[in-house]
């Protein structure tokens, strides 16, 4: 994986739906199937997708059906500050599905929140690890909101990628509250591979305005 980026305009058409149930109390299962064709409108001139030899550079379906488990013992949805949560989905493309591209994918995210008086600490591993011809666009990647976000945009991808993250909330004052937050990520080929390159490290501190007080939502 590297950082190197070039720009590119798709159109997509995208379709999902899924279905869950509750087997006991914070215990789910459930299945779903997503649907997505790609058109290519424009590449980058002198760019690796111009050629059309990367998997997703010259559009196509994507089609995977998913099946997941599911445990969640947060105390509130949007602003946790005690529980767990993991979830582990196993996702199949196939031509059978009405996919161009055949690959298989496992995902693993497992995170748990810790009160300290009225500070939060909260902490998460996540796995994303793909096997076969995945589009490049659909590829797990380090960056953006969610995933070592020190670094602002998804910049990172490649067959496989792991990452350890934790975080501090400080007590509100009024709406806001103060959040400082750090983390290690690696992308490899191959889920066995993980180990053998270097881990980046990023880290930060972020404002967090409350938005709706009941749902606790910010």
């Amino acid at each position: 994986a590297t950082d190197t980026s070039e720009t590119y305009t798709p159109v997509a058409l995208t379709f999902s739906a899924g279905a869950q149930r509750r087997l006991g109390h914070g215990l789910y299962v459930g299945a779903g199937y997503a649907f997505r064709h790609t058109r290519m409108v424009e590449t980058e001139i002198g760019g690796r997708l111009a050629p059309g030899v990367v998997p997703g550079s010259r559009g196509g379906a994507d089609a995977a059906l998913t099946v997941e488990g599911l445990w969640d013992s947060r105390d509130a949805l949007y602003m946790s500050r005690r529980g767990g949560y993991v979830r582990t989905a196993i996702g199949v493309a196939a031509r059978a599905l009405g996919s161009d591209f055949a690959y298989r994918r496992l995902t693993a995210d497992a995170r748990v929140y810790h009160s300290v008086g009225r500070f939060v600490l909260a902490g998460q591993l996540i796995v994303d690890a793909t096997d076969g011809t995945v589009p490049f666009d659909k590829l797990p990647r380090l960056g953006g909101q969610n995933v070592l976000r020190g670094y602002t945009e998804p910049r990172f991808r490649d067959g496989a990628m792991s990452a350890v993250q934790a975080e501090v909330r400080t007590p509100p004052i009024g709406i806001f509250s103060l959040v400082l937050f750090g983390g290690t990520g690696a992308t490899a080929p191959s889920l066995g591979a993980l180990g053998d390159g270097g881990w980046r490290v990023a880290g930060g501190a972020g404002l967090r305005i409350l938005l709706d007080r009941a749902a606790g939502l910010q």
